[in-house]
């Protein structure tokens, strides 16, 4: 017989304790309560004398020691406990952060009933009652969608996966890491907790799975028996994605694009079709980053048809090397205009396809002129193939080229020392100059500096590697703090000073940058002499 998996279960209301013992049949189920803690600091205390802890299910919002605090000193002593968090619904907050510290889970607390948490423990703990591995659902579906190994029939007649016949939809799910803190999270934590999410959401409807690709990756497998009629399906997967995508964002605070594909009266022939089709939608968000998803009915003319490629990289290095050899500024910026106006418009097939074609004409500049020595060529195409494969939309792609090309053109026509760090050092005096101006913008400086701003923007990345706003901050930090120092003034004055309309974003971006507050900072000040 298999050892029974133990639970802590962690809250400070008396009601929500004593109703937990009975939630579930705990031992036919194959758990045990092994305890119950009022907080934080009672559950510490029995991690540390029990420490045979498979399970800890606890609140946020409790006295003396909060859930976040014991989820964080909980999973530094035992990194292999498994935690679930009870939230509320104004709790999304909280939530996040407990994703950040190890959490794998999280139930809303109107729905701590067996019906929700059991299968949250099943998934943790995935053994039948004689301690036998369940088939590994993940697997199956894998080679669904891949047609591997296998018969695909084979494969859903052994498993329990259940699927309709008269419609079949797959999603590719894809997250956007921009904003996400990745050293704070680690790719194998991050796909728990999204799982977590959307499990949530389609637990308990009929004909929904949801797997992991990567931690970047999600794909959701939907059938439908006898549909009303097309509009009624979309209408349902629209509403099941857009409540996926708002609660990814409210927990993981990442956005979500999803690539939709479809077929009617499906064979399972067609999985990976299907799947190839959902991967082509979700990658046009390249092309159109405001749509999050992305069906055939609403996408562009990208990627679909026959692409002229081959013509179109031809035509595109004879125009960019006509238009590097221009001389005049007013004609160079007219012809860099129209070029980048018409890469845009052009009919790629793919992201990758965009990207590959500014590469190549960037690649066949450097190769076959003059301006640099071949050991810098190399170099040049390796730091533009970084940039270029980073942009995460067309618009971006084109700003990165046009930053590239006046870039190039400049390093051809003048040296590297006398044109590059003038325009910094122009710029950044200005700054120095103008630093107490809330109105103080890249265009400004830009026009100062005698070049426009997005290749303003390129020059301080490049020479400086810190982003022009970066700078304006920490010269405005940095005033701040001396003046905190000299001046018994109120903070908003010196907000004001050092350019900012609002005392309370001064106040968060001077704790930003240097962890504590205007009023902690003064206060430590006055401390230290």
């Amino acid at each position: 017989m298999s050892r029974m998996n133990r639970v802590l279960f962690v809250d400070d209301e008396p009601l929500v304790r004593m109703s937990f013992h009975s939630l579930v049949n705990w031992k036919q189920e194959g758990f045990m309560i092994a305890g119950v803690a009022v907080n934080g600091e009672d559950a510490l205390k029995f991690l540390y004398q029990d420490g045979k802890i498979d399970i800890l299910i606890t609140d946020i919002e409790m006295p003396e020691r909060d859930g976040l605090s014991l989820i964080k000193a909980a999973h530094e002593i035992y990194p292999e406990l498994h935690i679930i968090v009870l939230s509320a619904f104004d709790n999304y907050d909280y939530v996040r952060e407990a994703f950040k510290l190890g959490a794998c889970d999280y139930l809303l607390k109107k729905d701590l009933d067996a019906e929700h948490l059991l299968p949250l423990l099943k998934k943790i703990t995935p053994q039948d009652r004689e301690g036998h591995p369940l088939p590994d659902q993940d697997t199956l579906l894998r080679t669904l969608l891949y047609n591997q190994k296998e018969s695909s029939k084979e494969i859903l007649i052994k498993s329990s996966i259940l699927l309709h016949d008269d419609i079949l939809i797959v999603c590719d799910l894809a997250l956007d890491y921009q904003n996400l803190e990745t050293d704070r999270i680690s790719p194998e934590n991050l796909i728990n907790l999204t799982l977590a999410v959307i499990t949530q959401i389609i637990q308990g409807r009929k004909h929904h799975y949801s797997l992991s690709l990567s931690s970047k990756e999600y794909v959701l497998i939907l059938s439908y028996s006898n549909p009303r009629n097309d509009a009624y399906v979309e209408m349902k997967v629209n509403s099941l994605l857009q409540n996926i995508s708002s609660s990814i964002k409210q927990y993981l605070g990442m956005s979500c694009f999803v690539g939709v594909s479809w077929k009617e009266k499906w064979t399972v022939e067609d999985v990976p079709a299907i799947y190839s089709e959902a991967v082509r939608l979700v990658n046009q968000r390249f092309f159109n980053p405001g749509l999050k998803i992305v069906t055939p009915l609403n996408c562009d003319r990208h990627g679909s048809g026959h692409s002229s490629y081959p013509v179109k990289l031809e035509q595109k290095v004879h125009r960019l090397m006509t238009i590097l050899k221009i001389t005049d500024s007013v004609r160079f910026q007219q012809a860099v205009d129209a070029f980048l106006e018409e890469f845009k418009d052009s009919s790629f097939s793919s992201p990758m396809e965009a990207i590959y074609t500014a590469l190549e004409c960037f690649r066949r500049f450097l190769l076959e002129g003059e301006s640099f020595a071949i050991g810098r060529r190399f170099q040049e195409m390796t730091r533009i193939l970084n940039r270029l494969q980073e942009t995460r939309s067309m618009d971006e792609l084109i700003e990165v080229m046009e930053s590239e090309l006046e870039y190039l053109q400049n390093e051809r026509l003048t040296s590297v020392s006398d044109h590059i760090k003038s325009p910094v050092k122009t710029a950044h005096q200005y700054l120095l100059d103008n630093y107490q101006s809330p109105d103080l913008s890249l265009e400004q400086a830009a026009i100062k500096a005698g070049v426009n701003k997005t290749y303003l923007s390129y020059l301080f990345s490049h020479e400086l590697n810190k982003k022009f706003s970066d700078v304006l901050t920490e010269i405005r930090i940095s005033h701040a703090c001396e003046l905190l120092k000299e001046e018994p003034q109120p903070i908003y004055v010196i907000s004001e000073k050092t350019g900012y309309r609002s005392v309370e974003h001064f106040s968060r971006i001077f704790k930003k940058i240097t962890g504590l507050s205007p009023g902690r900072y003064r206060e430590k000040l006055k401390i230290d002499q």
